[in-house]
């Protein structure tokens, strides 16, 4: 099976029918011994992606790990996100919550998010 095609139709699904997305990475740690303070580094990713509402049935139970207002996020991104990450979608700061690779054979297709305001 080829799936850096399957790779190019959801590029071209997220481009058709997502949104705009950045990454916020925390890329370091700087201690300034003048002020005593430490300033922490970022570097920010823009890409495109879906960001979607889980199931009812996913988040009814009470031992489920998907919170009421969780949301989903598919996203193809040339950084691999974290959960020390942020992501902002429509000027909204969420926290990623997980982090799940779709990567068939190797080949990364693209990530899906959990995230949660």
């Amino acid at each position: 099976m080829n799936y850096n095609s399957i790779k190019g139709t959801a590029r071209s699904l997220l481009a058709k029918f997502g949104q705009s997305m950045t990454l916020t990475k925390t890329t370091g740690n700087t201690y300034d011994a003048t002020t005593g303070a430490n300033t922490l580094t970022t570097s920010q990713t823009t890409d495109i992606g879906v960001i979607l509402p889980y199931g009812d049935g996913l988040k009814s139970t009470t031992d489920s790990l998907i919170k009421q207002d969780d949301q989903q996020v598919f996203i193809q991104m040339s950084v691999v996100p974290s959960v020390t990450d942020k992501i902002t979608i429509n000027s909204i700061d969420y926290d990623i919550v997980s982090v799940k690779a779709i990567e068939p054979a190797g080949i990364n297709v693209l990530y899906e998010l959990q995230v949660r305001k």
